[in-house]
């Protein structure tokens, strides 16, 4: 559990949720036909006590998909009354092909896909059928009002990006903080003591836990903080009108930095703003994959991830699974390593 998460529960939470969702599903994919295995090889493969195993099973049997007449006769299987319904998945941009991933795992467990672009004609709670079992929410889609109202209607949902306003939150998502650290800790070694970030997320609140973030590393660092440190994009500003705002800011106080490190790739606008504000900067460019990183150019270096975001769509939805079977959504707040490269060496500052 991390930090955001702490407070929630003083204990580990169960593994009874996770044991259902994997029973569940592969009684689905038709591993288990006629009747599960016996409880002794169950509670060894899954490496609980007899305890966690009965609270994996008991929602199993209310759904009546279990079924044990006696000990002796062993636990039949009737997949008829396997969870049918909808998973709504959310999408704050336009959806991408990684997402066919996702949606062939939801088929694949028997629901269907609702899909739903955040910036779509109706708000989301007008999209809502009547047999929906859950909602996952990718691309920085979910916000305050939308999670106030699926908490008071109970529905299930889990959001694979950090929720930083409002605790208690189901979320799954990489960890940025330890990427933060690592760019400021390689470049702080190669000489470069003025490093600003410029974000631009439209999840709410993250900006400025981030830059909450960011500024304390650099204090651990023994780098200063300066105002354009402080700077946070305006919620109902475009990334583009942010980055002028920004940039005036920095004009402003005269105070323009060695590296400036953006998590998207800037182009149009951010390019011309760049060039008038920032000629003598260097700017560290963000790439989601190696494919989408451009050939080297003047006081350009970029890096990119090494991670699929459908992998964590994935992962956010065996979450979500064990929130539909029992598990306190307020124990789900998972952060994962997220690995980088570089395009090229970036060079050590010259005295």
């Amino acid at each position: 559990m991390d930090r955001h998460a702490e407070g929630c529960q003083s204990v580990y939470p169960s593994k009874a949720p996770y044991i259902t969702a994997e029973i569940e599903r592969r009684i689905r994919l038709g591993f288990y036909r006629g009747k599960l295995p016996p409880n002794d090889s169950l509670r060894s493969e899954f490496l609980v006590a007899r305890q966690t195993l009965t609270e994996a099973l008991r929602p199993l049997f209310l759904q009546n998909l279990l079924s044990c007449e006696s000990a002796r006769s062993g636990i039949r299987i009737h997949p008829e009354n396997l969870m049918k319904g909808v998973i709504a998945v959310v999408s704050g941009s336009a959806y991408s092909k990684e997402v066919d991933n996702l949606f062939g795992a939801i088929h694949q467990d028997g629901f269907s896909v609702l899909r739903i672009r955040k910036d779509g004609e109706k708000p989301f709670r007008y999209s809502i059928p009547e047999n929906l079992r859950g909602v996952l929410f990718i691309t920085s889609s979910l916000d305050l009002e939308t999670a106030d109202f699926l908490r008071g209607r109970k529905i299930p949902f889990l959001s694979c990006n950090i929720i930083p306003f409002l605790s208690g939150i189901p979320y799954i998502d990489y960890d940025n903080s330890a990427l933060y650290e690592l760019l400021i800790g390689m470049l702080s070694g190669k000489g470069y003591r003025k490093i600003s970030f410029f974000k631009a997320s439209p999840l709410e609140g993250y900006n400025k836990l981030a830059g909450k973030g960011i500024r304390r590393l650099k204090r651990k660092y023994g780098l200063a903080v300066s105002p354009c440190d402080r700077f946070t994009a305006g919620k109902e500003d475009s990334p583009a009108d942010s980055f002028r705002k920004y940039a005036a800011l920095c004009e402003k106080e005269n105070d323009f930095p060695e590296f400036l490190i953006f998590d998207f790739n800037p182009s149009g606008p951010f390019a011309q703003v760049r060039r008038k504000v920032f000629p003598d900067s260097t700017v560290f460019l963000y790439h989601r994959a190696r494919s989408s990183v451009p050939s080297g150019a003047e006081n350009t270096y970029s890096f990119y991830s090494l991670e699929m975001n459908w992998r964590l769509w994935l992962r956010g939805y065996q979450l979500l699974r064990e929130i539909l079977f029992g598990r306190d959504p307020r124990t789900v707040h998972q952060l994962l390593e997220r690995r980088i490269a570089f395009d090229r060496e970036i060079p050590v500052k010259r005295a």
